[in-house]
This record gives structure tokens, C-alpha cells and sequence, in this order.
């Protein structure tokens, strides 16, 4: 009778493992919204010269960040709310900056992880040398969207 029961308690465990993930597989959005900062403290205009997010062979002529507004804003969706990322490179007098953003989502079979894991870097590409740096500000925990700082000196 023991064995009975045990037996019954897994599967009805297993069920509800099953159930878990459809759900959480279920809530899932069809996209995720990331909203980009560009703080440009170089001293120098800056311009846009690539992005992961364009056609090939895009113009992105008017795409520039000026010395003297050292801030811009700009929100993408990114396609894959499960597992996606988004690079671009801003360059100025030599100096390249190439920055990243990312998410993936992590299950284990102990919990499923309700919301992707987001990162963010920058590398000095150019060759100037740059000070590049990235970090997540907002919407560590969401579903919707995140915040990504993306700093040039």
C-alpha cells in the first residue's frame, strides 16, 4: 500500500511539474521591449556605424550622438522574449565602441525562472582606445522589458 501511494504522490508531482511549465511556457510575451541609453562622455560627436537590428547595408547617416547632448534614448523589440540579444557600434575620432545587451532564460528542474536573465557589455574596438561600458538599470525581473546604460568616454 506504501508503494501505492508513494507511486501516486510522483505522478501527481510529475502532473504538476508539467502543468508549471506549460504555464509559465504560457506567459510568455511574443516580444520583449529594450529601451537603450547612450550617454556619450567623450567630449566628441559620435555616430552610429552599426546595429544588429538593421537591414544590411542600412544608411545610418543622422544617426549620430553630439558632444554637446551627451544623452540619447531609444526603444527596440527584440523578437525572441525567451533568448535574444542586440549589438551596435558607435564610433568618433578612432575611437569604436561595440556594446551588447542580452537575455536568456534559465530553467532548472528544482524552479523555473520566471523571467530572463539580462546582461549588458562593451568592448573598445577601435583603434583609439574608449572606455565602454554597459549595465542593466531597470527590469531585472520582467517579461516586458529592460533598460540597458551604455556609456562611451
Amino acid at each position: 500500500m506504501k508503494n501505492v501511494k508513494t507511486c501516486f504522490t510522483r505522478t501527481i508531482a510529475a502532473i504538476a511539474m508539467m502543468v508549471a511549465a506549460a504555464s509559465a511556457q504560457a506567459a510568455y510575451p511574443t516580444k520583449i521591449q529594450l529601451n537603450m541609453e547612450m550617454w556619450n562622455q567623450t567630449g566628441i560627436d559620435l555616430a552610429l556605424v552599426w546595429a544588429s537590428w538593421a537591414k544590411p547595408n542600412a544608411d545610418y547617416t543622422g544617426y549620430g550622438f553630439a558632444a554637446d547632448t551627451p544623452t540619447a534614448s531609444v526603444s527596440i523589440p527584440l523578437k525572441n522574449p525567451r533568448n535574444d540579444s542586440a549589438s551596435f557600434r558607435v564610433s568618433g575620432e578612432g575611437k569604436i565602441c561595440e556594446f551588447t545587451a542580452a537575455h536568456a532564460v534559465t530553467f532548472s528542474w528544482v524552479s523555473i525562472t520566471p523571467a530572463p536573465e539580462k546582461s549588458a557589455t562593451g568592448k573598445s574596438i577601435g583603434t583609439v582606445p574608449a572606455e565602454c561600458t554597459a549595465s542593466v538599470t531597470k527590469g531585472t525581473n520582467s517579461m516586458q522589458a529592460y533598460s540597458v546604460r551604455f556609456v562611451m568616454k
